[in-house]
């Protein structure tokens, strides 16, 4: 008996919950305000005969547009021949001189080849050596009656062909000289390396950069701006720049 009156308790509450929520959700517990009309506060300018001035004035109009501080004088580094990179010797924000090693690479295979051309030209001088004795015993030969003409003609040709070599391989040593030293990378500019591309172990191929270097006494702000704009750009017009990093503005 005592369940069926708590749950007869129950309901009751839980109606009255109901009632309570509808009643507030729609303002029967907020104050009603009775119908009829509410005067306008008009200003003084919209009553029947005000005046009022009016004024054209001149503004001027700014536009900003983004960009960035950057050198006038961009160099990048490369190396010209394909070699394994074995040191570097700056980073990314380092200050080099004009001369200074950046790069050393793997110049094993430089050295072995300019050895090898070394070899090769100490080869063909002993021949071309050789081939001037024998041209100059069979002149002497044919001048006196001994030798043939087709003698002196084949001795006089495989001088020539001597002679041909050595120069050949004379310029494959002078080749082979500089791309030996194309081993170091040196700085060709003063400045300060902004980027470092590449780290050691890596191959250096011929143009592909491996670092960048640009003058600080060089800089200038690059700032691209929409063709509806430039238009109105002039040549040596000022324009206010601002630095937020500085914290400062300046006129360029």
């Amino acid at each position: 008996m005592r369940g069926y009156w708590r749950r007869i308790l129950e309901a009751g509450a839980g109606i009255a919950v109901l009632v309570v929520a509808v009643s507030w959700l729609s303002g029967g517990c907020e104050e009603r305000v009775a119908p009829g009309r509410v005067e306008l506060v008009r200003s003084a300018a919209s009553l029947p005969g005000a005046t009022a001035t009016v004024e054209e004035r001149m503004d001027a109009s700014t536009e900003w547009a983004s960009g960035a501080v950057a050198s006038a004088r961009h160099t990048a580094v490369s190396s010209r021949v394909l070699a394994g990179i074995q040191e570097i010797r700056v980073a990314a924000g380092s200050h080099v001189e004009e001369g200074d090693v950046l790069i050393v690479l793997d110049s094993r295979d430089l050295k072995a080849r300019l050895g090898e051309a070394q070899e090769r030209l100490t080869d063909a001088r002993a021949r071309l050596e050789l081939a001037e004795s024998e041209s100059a015993r069979v002149k002497a030969l044919f001048a006196s009656g001994v030798a043939s003409q087709r003698q002196l003609d084949q001795a006089t040709s495989e001088g020539r062909s001597a002679n041909a070599a050595v120069k050949a391989l004379e310029q494959a040593l002078e080749e082979a000289r500089t791309a030996f030293s194309f081993g170091e990378l040196r700085s060709s500019v003063r400045g300060r390396v902004v980027d470092r591309l590449a780290e050691p172990g890596d191959t250096a191929t011929p143009g592909s950069p491996l670092l960048r270097i640009y003058d600080p006494a060089l800089l200038r702000v690059e700032v691209p701006v929409r063709e509806s704009l430039a238009v109105h750009l002039r040549i040596d017009q000022e324009l206010r720049i601002e630095i937020p990093a500085l914290r400062e503005s300046f006129l360029g």
